[in-house]
Order: C-alpha cells, then sequence, then structure tokens
C-alpha cells in the first residue's frame, strides 16, 4: 500500500518505532505524534483508511464511524472543518466521515462521544461503545 504522510519541508513521516518505515498516511504524522506522546488525543477524517492505517501502524487505536452517523439532522457541521482561510468546507468525498484516534480504546470512545453532533451526544455515552471505569477527571492518574 503506497500510503506515507509528506510533508515538504521535513519530507516522510517516519513511524516513531522503527525510522525505516512508514507512519502512514494522511494522518500519519498525527498518529506518530500521538504515538510519541506529543498529543494525548487526535482526530482525523477517513475515506479508504486515512485515519485506520496510520492508528494501526503506529500501535494506537482508531474509529472510522459509518458514513453520515457524525452529520448533524439537518446534514450540517461536523462533516466540515476549516480550510486555510478559516471558511467552513465540506469534507473531500461524501463518504469521508471524521473520526478519533488515541492510545487506548476507552478514550477513542470518551472522544468519539465529544466529537459527536449535539443531539447524538445526549443520546449516548461512552460506556455504550466500550465498558470503563475512566473519566476526564481521572485521565491524568493512567
Amino acid at each position: 500500500m503506497g500510503c506515507h504522510s509528506y510533508n515538504s519541508l521535513h519530507g516522510t513521516t517516519l513511524n516513531p518505532f522503527n525510522h525505516s518505515l512508514s507512519a502512514g498516511g494522511s494522518s500519519g504524522g498525527a498518529a506518530a505524534a500521538l504515538s510519541s506522546y506529543l498529543l494525548c488525543l487526535s482526530d482525523g477524517s477517513d475515506m479508504m483508511g486515512s485515519l485506520r492505517n496510520p492508528a494501526e501502524w503506529n500501535g494506537l487505536y482508531s474509529l472510522r464511524p459509518t458514513a453520515g452517523w457524525m452529520e448533524e439532522e439537518d446534514g450540517g457541521a461536523s462533516t466540515k472543518s476549516r480550510d486555510e482561510d478559516g471558511e467552513l468546507v465540506g469534507l473531500p468525498y461524501p463518504i469521508s466521515t471524521p473520526g478519533p484516534m488515541a492510545r487506548c480504546p476507552e478514550d477513542v470512545a470518551m472522544m468519539l462521544q465529544t466529537m459527536l453532533p449535539g443531539g447524538k451526544s445526549k443520546r449516548m455515552h461512552h460506556s455504550s461503545i466500550i465498558k470503563t471505569t475512566r473519566t476526564w477527571a481521572n485521565y491524568s492518574k493512567h
């Protein structure tokens, strides 16, 4: 598979565990930073593995929600991001969907809950995705 993260200033993003390997494509930089403990959590969009492959290649967890599940009931905001000018734009393809990436499944579940559009997050608690005893209040203890 030919997916790599590349930056014209710094070159190819390397896997933090083995510099002879790739960190993966699209969200590879976020995965490498998360795996290197530079970030607590990360998110990205996924259509064909852009979030899932880098997570797997860097020893992390991620989730690609079903396309359309993250949309507001009016078809709005959660499938939009900001471009370099700060304007709201839709994700590049209708089957692209935003999703979380973290070091453990509990964090993926909690981040997914925060990413859900308003009405859905009120109807779903992260414990319905995965059973956990962790909370944001005791996050720093782990």
